[in-house]
């Protein structure tokens, strides 16, 4: 499949360092350190004249059947520099690159070429610089690849990095989908840094030379996939397009022969580079083992499946056109069942008898049978009647109607459990009503508790019937909704919702509701209403012993009346009886609590941490904090209840909403 590398089954071809009689020789430097395993690094390529020249002299010298140095203005044209006039072209995304410059000339694009080649042995060399850390994408990226376009076999040899699937931040080479083989290196390789890689194939075994060693750093048998006839070669990308390299490559030569270790470790130091040792706690390292801080260990989820939600020992995911459910934490991926509508849920919340309730932009959806079937729910207004999307200007931005911000949605109530969350909506894909949703029979009617008025700051109207979004007889009206949750205490549950102050109505409010089972029907106040520079512009809200906790992320102008709170209930609407338990000083954008933990995360956009996370083990007597640098700049939101083996899990979000990766985190 396209976004497959290879399964567990291949892992059983395995890279050993074995001698092969009929590849060329490798000679033995005998220098302690010239082995494959250690982590060296090349921070700088020479960029000066007389270096490119000696360089392009030694690559000539072993008659190559095209060389495209990828230098220079050379337009959409990759130039040849050998006498064969094999040029290349340059697709959208990839351009040449710039000796000595900062500019990544690779971005998602491939540079291709036609030519003549051997069915079934040539080499290919290249140097690269991997701008992905290792733990971002499933592959981190392909350097080579020799196969048809758009092939969804993906036969040939495809020269690549791993990721979070395997072989994280090691070379690899894969001959497609149907064979499913991959051999594997040893060295851990580390972003940003240059190297130099040659790759052998003759007949059916492949030897990878890296940085100018002698002895292979890939060796072993990879039957040949592709057609005898192949021609088209892949520079920065695999043949169907799957994980492209993000960064730099330069200096590309193809031979139509078998090049000796020799020649590779001539061409390696015609470059004139060192080698140096890597930092022992590079990212690359570091992020390749589950990363760790002094109160937790932390993990990045494989980049497909997206895990949208778990429970227990379950976890829900979809991938294009997919959506998948896992019995033991996403380990393996029993449940499949096809969706078309994939790549657009917002919502998922397995419930406790195992149904699974999930949501596209404007859509609800339920399974009761592990996936095997699916059907559409229609949400019922407070009235009884059918509760439809509107039809909005844009068909393109139809909204979020069901996608919350926070990730705990479901509570035991008076011994049965009780689906309640709001809908954080009006940022990204188009305008929608707001709206608190609920459900007491697992998830097979939903029902509105609470809508929000017009607000007309941020809803247009229906194109069809010309009728407000949102209840026209309701003066309380939101941007969003940041938090719903359940005191236990009180039998009662709370919202608050952003963000700012229109005219004389404030966005920012906090809610109280009362469920009346019997008659099925709520009743609902609004406690506070106030500005979005105050502690009641606020998410993450949890309830411990009776006692309300929250966290703020006010905004506006300085000083801001920011931090994590707790009071008791009756107490929300006087300041002066809140406790602050901490100040990190920046927007506090969601929390969760559990097991005596608090677990936060700071808005990026206003934060100086890259992505921040707060901690206390201890209900808030004592904190720290964490700036997990190497997943970029992220916002943490959505905290899911511990699974069964004690992560949490975590959104990591570009600025404060748009979708990205997912985090694990589990409390030492």
């Amino acid at each position: 499949m396209k976004n497959h590398p290879w399964t567990t089954a291949s892992l059983v071809v395995v890279a050993l360092a074995a001698t092969l009689p009929s590849l060329p020789g490798a000679a033995a430097d005998g220098k302690p350190g010239d082995r494959p395993g250690a982590v060296r690094v090349i921070k700088e390529k020479p960029a000066d004249a007389t270096g490119l020249q000696r360089l392009s002299e030694a690559v000539l010298a072993s008659k190559p059947l095209a060389y495209w140095r990828m230098h220079g203005k050379e337009g959409a044209v990759a130039v040849d520099t050998s006498p064969n006039g094999n040029n290349g072209t340059y697709e959208k995304g990839a351009s040449p690159y710039s000796p000595g410059g900062k500019a990544d000339n690779l971005n998602g694009g491939r540079m291709w070429a036609r030519l003549k080649l051997p069915a079934d042995t040539y080499s290919v060399e290249c140097w690269f610089w991997n701008e992905t850390p290792h733990h971002v994408r499933l592959v981190t990226g392909y350097m080579f690849s020799r196969g048809s376009d758009g092939d969804k076999s993906v036969a040939g040899d495809h020269l690549g990095i791993g990721g979070t699937h395997s072989a994280t931040g090691k070379l690899f080479v894969f001959n497609g989908n149907k064979r499913n083989e991959v051999i594997t290196g040893s060295t851990q390789l580390v972003p940003r840094t240059w190297n130099h890689v040659v790759m052998v194939r003759q007949k059916n075994e492949v030897a990878v030379y890296l940085n100018g060693h002698t002895e292979p750093e890939i060796q072993g048998r990879l039957a040949v996939t592709y057609k005898p006839d192949s021609a088209k070669i892949f520079i920065g990308g695999r043949s169907d397009n799957f994980a492209n390299l993000f960064g730099r490559m330069d200096e590309v030569a193809l031979y139509d022969r078998a090049l000796t270790p020799k020649e590779a470790k001539a061409h390696f130091d015609a470059a004139g580079v060192t080698l140096v040792e890597g930092p022992k706690q590079a990212a690359a390292v570091r992020v390749a083992k589950d990363g760790e801080t002094e109160h937790f260990w932390y993990r990045l989820a494989p980049a497909d499946p997206y895990i949208d939600s778990q429970r227990d020992n379950k976890a829900f995911a979809f991938r294009k056109g997919v959506i998948l459910l896992s019995e033991d934490n996403g380990k393996t991926w029993p449940h499949t069942k096809e969706f078309p509508n994939a790549k657009n849920i917002t919502f998922s919340c397995i419930l406790k008898n195992g149904n699974v309730l999930f949501a596209t932009r404007t859509k609800l959806y339920l399974s009761t049978d592990n996936l095997k079937t699916y059907k559409q729910i229609t949400v019922k207004d407070q009235k009884g009647r059918d509760y439809l999307p509107h039809t909005p200007r844009d068909p393109n931005q139809p909204g979020w109607y069901f996608h919350p911000l926070d990730g705990v949605h479901t509570w035991d109530v008076d011994g049965r459990e009780m689906l309640v969350w709001g809908n954080y909506c009006n940022v990204l894909g188009g305008p929608v009503p707001i709206n608190i949703y609920y459900s007491t029979d697992q998830g097979q009617t939903v029902k509105i508790a609470y809508s929000f008025g017009h607000n007309p700051g941020h809803h247009d109207r229906d194109a069809k019937t010309g009728r407000p979004l949102g209840d026209p007889d309701n003066p309380v009206i939101c941007r969003h909704i940041h938090s719903v949750a359940y005191n236990p205490a009180e039998k009662a549950f709370y919202a608050c919702t952003g963000d700012h102050t229109r005219g004389n109505r404030h966005e920012c409010h906090w809610l109280r509701g009362v469920y009346d089972r019997r008659d099925d029907t709520w009743s609902w106040k609004v406690l506070v209403s106030s500005t979005s520079n105050s502690r009641y512009k606020s998410g993450g809200i949890n309830f411990v012993d009776g006692k309300v906790y929250w966290a703020a992320d006010a905004n506006g102008k300085a000083p801001f009346d920011r931090g994590i709170f707790r009071c008791n209930p009756a107490d929300l609407a006087d300041p002066s009886k809140h406790t602050m338990l901490f100040n990190p000083k920046y927007p506090v954008a969601l929390m969760i609590i559990e097991d005596g933990v608090i677990l936060a995360g700071h808005i990026a956009l206003e934060s100086p941490f890259r992505t921040g996370i707060m901690f206390s083990p201890d209900m808030g007597k004592t904190w720290a904090q964490y700036d997990l640098k190497e997943f970029g700049k992220r916002t943490a939101v959505r905290f899911h209840r511990k699974n069964r083996d004690g992560w949490f899990r975590v959104d990591l979000r570009t600025g404060w909403v748009t979708p990205n990766e997912v985090l694990f985190i589990k409390p030492k």
